[in-house]
């Protein structure tokens, strides 16, 4: 089956693999996440073999808690180059405020070069990139998923764009009952501040 696999990532090009997830590579579901300091299962001996081979880099994904799954394991610890901070953004820190601003500006602009609307949303007016933080805790991704739901909301209104009222909705209806926030900053703001863009 590995030998397929390579095969298949040499026939497609494959640059890079990414494993999402990993802290599902216990192979064992009836353990618990936190298990012994090392957690050497038939999953990361795999992983160990693939690194070894080099056929790709790999790029691991997953929550803190499955840290241990890496470096638990000594062997495969010291095959991991590099790890990746994705803490959530920080709009006090000038380049993590840039990075957020762009992507909500971007956003913006492909909802109306995708055609998903005929008028542009403006994701970056007064409060919005406030209250997008607030709500997304400076995560993109979610931040991407109210921008979807307060679409949803927009296209069964026959809007010609994203507005602001969309995201209160989209927060309401999205966020707060998913537990990602348990309040609308769009509509109390608690702490909202106009961001320069």
């Amino acid at each position: 089956m590995k030998r397929r696999v390579y095969d298949l990532m040499r026939k497609c090009g494959t640059e890079l693999l990414v494993i999402d997830e990993i802290q599902h590579l216990s192979g064992d579901r009836r353990r618990k996440r936190s298990t012994a300091v090392s957690d050497a299962t038939p999953v990361t001996d795999t992983m160990k073999v693939m690194l070894i081979r080099g056929l790709v880099p790999i790029v691991f994904v997953g929550i803190p808690e499955a840290r241990h799954h890496l470096f638990g394991d000594p062997q495969l610890a010291e095959r991991c180059i590099n790890e990746l901070d994705f803490k959530p953004l920080d709009l006090m820190k000038p380049k993590e405020r840039k990075i957020f601003l762009e992507y909500c500006g971007r956003l913006s602009l492909k909802l109306h070069q995708h055609e998903i609307f005929e008028d542009e949303t403006d994701l970056l007016n007064g409060d919005i990139p406030a209250c997008l933080h607030i709500v997304s805790g400076g995560r993109i991704g979610t931040v991407s998923n109210l921008v979807l739901f307060a679409s949803i909301i927009a296209f069964e209104q026959d809007a010609r764009c994203i507005t602001r009222d969309h995201l209160v909705q989209a927060t309401d209806e999205w966020a707060i009952p998913k537990g990602v926030i348990d309040y609308n900053p769009f509509v109390n703001p608690r702490s909202v501040k106009v961001i320069k863009t």
